[in-house]
């Protein structure tokens, strides 16, 4: 019943939360002035070495701006600096007051996003108005996590878990000396005991108890659907010893399982698949769809350049009246100048990035692709009437092909930068969706267009777009 978010361990409950996490006991917080997030962040900020303490305001997004949405802090407990508080206040929904070890502070801070008030089930999380899955899939062009809702999702508050539970005398409630940065948690009899201490202490600003979150039920969160190591395994494409390794050695960014039974952690499984699908959105996985035997020979435009170079080569060392005499007689055969031509085109393809400037070309080629975009809306903005414009959304724009050919040049050639160009396009124009008028698909559709152009077939186009730009959410 403990929880893990983004590799932290979260080790208790403040006694001054408004949404308590099932499984952790109560630490009393009357030493953190948890209501103010000014003066949270002062408690450790420039107190000396092995302190410190922040804070921000956090922001609801919607599809036209951002709205003020309370505020986070952390700070060093003044008592023992090798814990931290970590507090997300909001004036509507209340406050979450959690300690963690001080070193997870900075890192779980980070990734309390702002929309985010509370977590539950390894990652699942509420933002008031209800739950959505584990932040996994970062869309790098809007360079934001997807947020996905749960299906059937439902929160359970404490009013009711008080009510189906007798809870009996209450537990006391810890000081922070009494926590142990290991151990088991709670079982449930021994939780509601503290649960119930914790209801009998409430402050006079806290939520009402049948406002205080608790905990998510939902389908795919029920006991029979959990997966376990060796299915979320299966789930994966991989096998259980892989996967024990990834998680023992903090590599491959696996979620955290949403319930730990007696060590053996369990997955729900649209948080397995999410995981699958964010293997597939890399820079390695770019670079396979425009290489050679499955992924594993080298990119295509590195095959192009040294096949051209290779040519000039052995055209020169072959025909040459001034270089022959060079080679010793036992090396003047043809096969012999191929061998060599070979080894020195390698070489010199493998320097491209040392004869052009490719950061510099990646960018210009962007300005290239944007500025065409922007001629587009300029030619598609004029209507007769008001339904001719309702008509034309979302718009389709184009590439001209001089811009999509020097396009499909630098995915073929490097397919690192030409990622980064097509996914900074694409939220480019996105974030200004209010002039554009469009969307994913429709410029998913708008490179391949301008890819057709090029030299890469139609699958390598897929593959490549596929790895580099999310999928419209709907």
């Amino acid at each position: 019943m403990s929880m893990r978010v983004f590799g932290h361990q979260i080790l208790a409950n403040g006694l001054r939360t408004d949404h308590p996490i099932p499984g952790l006991p109560f630490v009393d917080d009357s030493h953190i002035p948890v209501e103010d997030p000014d003066a949270i962040e002062a408690v450790g900020r420039n107190r000396g070495e092995g302190q410190w303490g922040r804070t921000d305001p956090c922001l609801q997004r919607t599809a036209s701006e951002n709205l003020p949405f309370g505020d986070k802090a952390f700070t060093t407990d003044p008592h023992r600096h090798d814990l931290a508080w970590l507090v997300r206040i909001h004036p509507d929904f209340g406050r979450t007051v959690v300690l963690i070890a001080d070193a997870d502070a900075s890192g779980l801070y980070a990734n309390l996003e702002d929309d985010t008030l509370l977590w539950r089930a390894g990652g699942y999380w509420w933002n008031g108005e209800g739950w959505r899955r584990p932040l996994q899939l970062f869309d790098l062009s809007l360079e934001a996590y997807i947020r996905r809702p749960v299906p059937g999702a439902a929160t359970v508050s404490a009013a009711q878990t008080l009510e189906r539970q007798h809870a009996g005398q209450g537990a006391d409630i810890l000081t922070v000396d009494d926590v142990k940065t290991h151990g088991e948690p709670l079982d449930r009899y021994d939780w509601l005991r503290h649960l119930a201490a914790w209801a009998q202490q409430r402050p006079e600003d806290g939520l009402p108890l049948d406002q205080c979150v608790v905990d998510i039920t939902a389908p795919e969160l029920s006991g029979n659907q959990l997966l376990s190591l060796n299915q979320a395994a299966s789930v994966a494409g991989i096998t259980a010893g892989t996967l024990r390794g990834y998680i023992s050695r903090g590599e491959g960014n696996v979620p955290d399982p949403q319930l730990v039974t007696g060590g053996r952690p369990q997955w729900s499984l649209p948080v397995m698949n999410e995981w699958v699908e964010t293997r597939a959105y890399t820079t390695d996985e770019s670079v396979k769809a425009v290489s050679l035997d499955f992924g594993e020979g080298p990119h295509v435009g590195f095959v192009d350049l040294r096949e051209k170079i290779f040519y000039w080569i052995l055209s020169r060392l072959s025909r040459s009246p001034e270089l022959k005499p060079r080679f010793a007689l036992r090396w003047r055969d043809q096969q012999s100048f191929k061998e060599v031509a070979m080894d020195l085109s390698g070489t010199i393809a493998a320097g491209l990035d040392e004869m052009v400037p490719l950061s510099e070309l990646a960018r210009t080629t962007l300005e290239a692709m944007l500025g065409a975009v922007l001629r587009s809306w300029y030619t598609t903005t004029t209507y007769e009437t008001a339904e001719d414009r309702m008509r034309a959304r979302p718009r389709i724009y184009h590439i001209d092909d001089d811009t999509g050919t020097m396009l499909d040049w630098l995915i073929r050639h490097d397919p690192r930068r030409g990622r980064w160009v097509v996914y900074t396009f694409v939220g480019d124009i996105l974030r200004e969706n209010d002039r554009y008028e469009t969307n994913r698909d429709n410029l998913i559709h708008t490179l391949k267009v301008a890819l057709s152009h090029g030299k890469l077939t139609d699958e390598q186009v897929d593959s490549f777009l596929r790895t580099a730009i999310m999928p419209n959410d709907d």
